[in-house]
Formats: structure tokens, sequence, C-alpha cells
């Protein structure tokens, strides 16, 4: 399974379904992907041709799609999550912590390679 994020392409509401580009593998375009909405997601509707998408491929052509990126990833870098957190392999921050700040944890913090 490879997660990515792309370009929805095409939209077909009677299907519920979409097809998305990736502009780092030279414009690819996927088969039909199923959108799913993630629990907590208020938008009930596909994304339009243009949205930045999230997708999950299972193969070069079949995936499924969680949504238009801007609403379930946080860009403001503001975001607080309370309650259990469990990571089961490797996390991977991009981008630079701000200058004050950065990752703070508040708790009891488990795991190896910490």
């Amino acid at each position: 399974m490879l997660p990515k994020f792309g370009i929805c392409s095409t939209a077909d509401e009677a299907s519920g379904t979409i097809t998305a580009t990736f502009p780092d593998r030279e414009d690819f375009v996927t088969g039909d992907l199923p959108v799913v909405f993630p629990a907590g997601i208020l938008r009930k509707t596909l994304p339009k041709p243009g949205d930045e998408v999230f997708v999950l491929m299972f193969d070069r052509s079949n995936g499924v799609c969680f949504g238009v990126t801007s609403e379930f990833v946080n860009t403001d870098g503001d975001a607080e999550m309370t309650g259990t957190l469990t990571i089961d392999g490797n996390l991977k921050i991009l981008g630079a912590p701000p200058e004050t700040g950065g990752i703070k944890a508040v708790g009891e913090i488990k795991g190896s390679n910490i």
C-alpha cells in the first residue's frame, strides 16, 4: 500500500468515485477510486476536479480516496491532540518546526527508539 497526495481529475457522484493524477508520477491517472469519509469529517461531498486529495493506493490503479486534503490535514501548525496516540513504526515529521515550540508531549511517552 502506498499513501499519496494527488489531484482529483474526475468525480462521479452516481458511483461515489474519483480518479486522481500524481504530478510526481508523470501525471499517472488512477482507476476509479471509491471515496470514504473518515470519522469527524463534516462535509460528505466528493472532491472536485483540481482539488488536492489524499489516497491510499493498493496497486498501480486500485485504492481509496479519503477526501480533500485541506479538510483533514492541518497546514496552519496549530493542531492539538488529546487522548492516546499509538504509533507502530516510524513517525516522520516534514517541514521545519517553529522557532518556539515544536512538538510538545504531555504525559507518559512509551515506545522504543524515543
